[in-house]
């Protein structure tokens, strides 16, 4: 009975050993062993006694008999793979059986190779399609997977993959990274990575951050940014146009080799807009753009040397500056002496510093200074101002409190003052300044010609000088118009009702009723 079929497994390159038991009877008889290939009509191996053997001429000078009847191939390729059978045959039997040996299937692994891949660095620009390639042979055939960095790449839109290519389209900065294609069978893998760089103007990596300095100090302006090929060039800008173009900030600024801005001894001036615009020639360079802010003590402003203040009435005495941060207070002094504004009921102070003072007396003139602060200190004390008292103006005339005008007609409203120095008179409507070159407006009086409904509202009279201003006010009127359009419409609704309210507008000199409409 012959043995059951073996399995022998080889490496390409290797050798191999078919195995072939055989049975000698005693003493030496005449016998023939053939190796023959399944499939092949032309025996592998054949050797009569002790004569040559004769050798297919594939396997020529790679076979030969190894112990009894076995056989060795070397250098075993990768067609070599295949069943074989072993048989022996004894010359001097008369019976039919003429095999001794067996089957043996010859298996070979051939570790992965590559035929043909992409080289180890790509360059593309941003928009290109990107193919790379890995062409690989082996036995039993391998499957080339393929990965970036660490992970595996999935078809997708922009990914295409094929048996021995990935194709990537439209490509941008986040594809360049290294790519590993791996060739993978049962006889072992081979690996190729291949680094993919895209050529492309610069990116800015993290925005500009607005800038915060005291006038004195330096400060710092990073613009992080990338590209390849990598020789970047960066570009300064203040308000639009490059900082080293500025007579005043020539001297004092730096760009260092990562791109940063210095600016040294910070000027009230530095202050406005930066932007940084990195360019490797390639396309068109970003930009990035912050605010520098530059801080400073209070700084004063001019201010006249005389001030007049109304008697009886509030006399407000400024302290023009200029600060950042906003102060915190202003000292206030009178004829040299400092004024304890907390402690004085005739006196405050505004949210910017101004002086107040209510119920104005005779006392309250002399000799005014101040002495503004922010928390980066004080900016001095100013000039002293004259403030002298005076009485403020005074209406001769005054506008009726309500004119009631049919609609056509003409009228005038009559407005006058007197004063030490003598007031100006201009007119408002509704909180609007009139404008005397669209307005009749003539010694005061203002004048209104063939009126329409337009022309109902509130009007105001204001005499003004350097001591104060007043102001009289008076409503007009038109009648036989139709009426003004109600405000303040709202509803309010509940499960079964709603209650609609609205405030009457002007009627136009007649009962109005009104319709709603939903």
């Amino acid at each position: 009975v012959a043995p059951p079929p073996r399995e022998v497994i080889a490496r390409y390159g290797e050798s191999a050993v078919l195995p072939c038991d055989v049975q000698y009877p005693n003493g030496v008889l005449p016998f023939v062993i053939e190796w023959q290939r399944q499939g092949v009509a032309i025996p592998v191996f054949i050797l009569f006694n002790g004569y040559p053997p004769h050798i297919d001429p594939q396997f020529q000078g790679r076979v030969s008999l190894f112990q009894q009847a076995s056989l060795r191939i070397d250098k075993v390729l990768a067609e070599d793979a295949g069943w074989y059978e072993c048989k022996v045959v004894f010359l001097d039997r008369v019976d039919n059986t003429r095999k001794n040996g067996t089957w043996v299937h010859l298996k070979v692994y051939a570790r992965p190779t590559f035929l043909d891949k992409s080289p180890a660095l790509l360059q593309y620009s941003e928009g290109d399609t990107g193919r790379l390639f890995c062409v690989a042979a082996g036995h039993p055939p391998p499957q080339v997977h393929w990965k970036k960095g660490d992970q595996p790449i999935m078809p997708t839109v922009r990914y295409r993959l094929s048996e021995t290519s990935l194709t990537i389209a439209s490509l941008t900065r986040e594809d360049a990274g290294a790519y590993t294609c791996t060739a993978q069978s049962e006889a072992g893998d081979l690996q190729h990575t291949m680094r993919m760089v895209i050529f492309g103007p610069p990116v800015i990596m993290v925005p500009l951050q607005n800038t915060t300095g005291v006038v004195g100090s330096e400060v710092a302006f990073e613009c992080q940014a990338e590209a390849f090929p990598s020789n970047m060039t960066m570009r300064w800008l203040r308000d639009g146009i490059n900082v080293f173009y500025y007579t005043s900030l020539y001297s004092r600024v730096n760009v260092l080799g990562d791109g940063t801005l210095i600016i040294r001894r910070l000027r009230r001036t530095d202050v406005g807009m930066y932007t940084c615009s990195p360019t490797n020639g390639i396309g068109v360079a970003p930009r990035a753009t912050a605010y520098l802010r530059v801080q400073y003590p209070p700084q004063l402003l001019p201010m006249p040397a005389t001030q007049l203040i109304p008697r009886g009435g509030e006399g407000r005495i400024r302290c023009p500056h200029d600060a950042d941060p906003p102060i915190h207070t202003i000292l206030w002094k009178k004829n040299g002496r400092v004024l304890d504004v907390a402690a004085d009921p005739s006196l405050s102070s505004d949210r910017d510093g101004t002086l107040v003072i209510t119920g104005v007396t005779d006392m309250a003139a002399g000799l005014y200074s101040c002495i503004p602060r922010n928390v980066l200190g004080s900016g001095g004390e100013s000039p002293y101002i004259q403030v002298s008292v005076t009485d403020p103006p005074e209406f001769t005339v005054q506008p009726e409190p309500s004119y009631y005008v049919t609609v056509g007609q003409d009228v005038t409203m009559v407005c006058s003052a007197t004063g030490e120095p003598m007031p100006f008179v201009s007119w408002k409507k509704d909180g609007v300044d009139l404008d005397d070159e669209l307005y009749d407006i003539s010694g005061g009086n203002l004048s209104l010609w063939e009126v329409t409904k337009e022309d109902y509202g509130l009007y105001e009279c204001l005499a003004q000088n350097e001591v104060t201003t007043i102001s009289a006010t008076s409503r007009m009127f038109i009648q036989g118009t139709s009426p003004h359009v109600p405000t303040d419409l709202s509803v309010a609704t509940s499960s079964n009702s709603a209650h609609v309210s609205w405030r009457p507008s002007y009627n136009g000199g007649s009962d109005q009723t009104f319709i709603i409409w939903y």
